[in-house]
């Protein structure tokens, strides 16, 4: 009875038993009954894994050296700083030095052009390991050698150590000169000015009329004058330069010369009598008014006038009508069973006496409402004669002894 050899990559021992051959050898003969009469070391620019023949080794890869014994590919990398295009390097010998201008990480097969923002003299390791000073950018242009080749930062903007490109200046900064290395060397807008857009080398933009402008200010509207004031200027610089509004006028939010007008005192609109009488008046403004109908003309008080400054202006209702205040007119006449003097504010404010009458809408004093007729009843207010109203007849009263 026979048996197959042992195969090429390992050994028998017993014979019907097959161990590879250990990484860093290969076997170079069959019928092998043991390691060392089976396995021979991986030569000098070969790979061996376990199991490895003379077929199966593989070359030594780019970038690594292999000496004899060899078990993974990846086991003596070409140092950082130092490339090897080559298969089946021997030594550390075939690892060349890394050119300026490229860098050459560990295992490298060949050198990497240099970015931008990074220069790289000779012998390079990393990408980053020579960034572009602080200052400075590397824009369109890789494969520096010399921090010199970086650009200087622009104005308007700063660049911190290794910049691709510049960053600009944020809103409400500006920055005039160059090789500015951080934000820290951006400038705030000055006070009484606006810096509106990233990369300003220049202030140049005014703070805007009804508004102010602290330092750093972005928009010249960001701070608007607040009601009730106003300003012309366009140089302001805190809340407390806006002006006062004067009287007889109001002011909005942000009030001042071509942004926004101040408006006169402004129209009102009878509810009781249904017609739009646009523009009216009614309402008088103090110094200092935020709204033209924030004061209007009180109870018992009208104006066709819109120019009016306090309520001391406005006109008194006339006897026989009332007026609810702030209107441009008298809201109407006193109601029946009523009577209205001067500065009448509603309709029935001033009821007619209990024993009086009167269906007329012009009274203004209580003398000019009529006597209840003898033998009826007339409550307060009553506004019918006494054959249409609540007036209640007297009646006889018999006392029997």
């Amino acid at each position: 009875m026979t048996t197959d050899a042992c195969p090429a990559g390992g050994y028998c021992n017993p014979p019907t038993t097959f161990f590879m051959c250990p990484a860093g050898t290969y076997g170079n003969t069959t019928a092998g009954e043991s390691v060392d009469q089976a396995c021979a070391p991986c030569p000098a620019g070969r790979v061996c894994p376990s199991g490895s023949t003379p077929i199966s080794m593989t070359p030594c890869p780019p970038g690594f050296y292999c000496p004899i014994g060899t078990q993974v590919s990846s086991a003596f990398p070409c140092p950082a700083g130092t490339y090897n295009p080559q298969p089946y390097s021997v030594s550390s010998a075939a690892c060349i030095n890394c050119p300026a201008g490229s860098y050459c990480p560990s295992g490298s097969a060949g050198p990497t052009i240099c970015p931008s923002g990074s220069y790289c003299p000779a012998l390079t390791q990393s990408a980053t390991q020579y960034l572009c000073p602080p200052g400075t950018y590397g824009g369109s242009n890789t494969g520096l050698t010399t921090g010199s080749q970086c650009l200087p930062c622009v104005a308007g903007s700063y660049c911190p150590q290794g910049s691709v490109s510049p960053t600009p200046c944020p809103g409400g900064h500006y920055n005039p000169v160059t090789s500015a290395a951080g934000i820290h060397e951006c400038l705030l807008c000055p006070e009484g000015w606006s810096c509106p857009h990233v990369g300003q080398t220049m202030y140049t933009d005014p703070c805007a009329p009804g508004h102010y402008c602290p330092t750093g200010t972005v928009s010249a509207v960001s701070y608007p004058c607040p009601f009730g004031t106003y300003t012309d200027s366009n140089s302001l610089v805190r809340v407390d330069d806006c002006t006062i509004c004067p009287q007889r006028y109001a002011c909005l939010l942000g009030t001042g010369a071509s942004m926004l007008e101040m408006v006169p005192c402004a129209a009102g609109k009878s509810i009781f009598v249904k017609l739009d009488l646009s523009p009216m008046s009614g309402f008088f403004c103090p110094n200092g008014t935020a709204s033209p109908k924030q004061f209007p003309c009180p109870p018992g008080y009208w104006s066709n006038k819109n120019s009016l400054a306090s309520a001391s202006e406005c006109t008194v209702c006339p006897p026989g009508f009332f007026c609810i205040g702030g209107n441009s007119i008298v809201d109407g006449p006193c109601g029946q069973g009523h009577y209205c003097p001067n500065g009448t504010p509603l309709p029935n404010s001033f009821p007619c006496p209990s024993g009086t009458y009167t269906a007329q809408t012009n009274f203004s004093d209580p003398t000019q409402c009529t006597a209840c007729p003898p033998g009826n009843y007339c409550p307060e207010g009553l506004a019918n004669n006494v054959h249409n109203s609540v007036a209640m007849p007297t009646r006889d009263v018999h006392i029997f002894d």
